[in-house]
């Protein structure tokens, strides 16, 4: 820890760490649809696969991972700050864009717009918390797309 001298002693510097808490991302692969009317259905599904595969790799062991239905998938990631969030989320971003989906002949890149949000382990009670939660990676995912899609956003 660093620490200020003050005459004879030295006065150490707490670390001001935010505390750890639970993060959620959620992630939408951007024009699914369209994709699925291009491809077909079986090329749609594998797109799902990839993007799973790379979420699954992009969060911590602890974390949970599931698809919430249609192209939305989510990770909820114990122990983890606003910042642990975020990194993960622009991590996943990264990895989306430098990996395309391949699929016999085709290989196709794909793109995801992401909303993130944290809990601080004080912030509430853990059913209110959660809701909450979900709220706020919700409308931040909204905005990703709403702001141009293959992006994250923070709420």
């Amino acid at each position: 820890a660093a620490g200020v001298a003050l005459g004879p002693r030295v006065v150490r510097r707490r670390d001001r760490t935010e505390p750890a808490g639970v993060g959620l991302l959620i992630v939408d692969l951007d024009h699914f649809k369209q994709l699925n009317d291009t491809y077909g259905h079986v090329i749609g599904d594998a797109a799902l696969i990839h993007l799973a595969d790379l979420l699954r790799s992009a969060v911590p062991h602890n974390a949970t991972a599931a698809r919430l239905g249609g192209d939305e998938l989510a990770a909820l990631i114990p122990e983890c700050t606003a910042e642990c969030v975020e990194g993960i989320a622009e991590d996943l971003l990264a990895r989306v864009r430098r990996t395309p989906m391949i699929s016999g002949i085709f290989a196709i890149d794909l793109s995801v717009s992401i909303g993130t949000a944290h809990l601080p382990l004080s912030a509430a009670p853990p059913a209110t918390g959660l809701a909450r939660l979900y709220g706020a990676a919700d409308a931040a995912l909204y905005r990703a797309k709403v702001e141009g899609r293959d992006r994250v956003v923070v709420s």
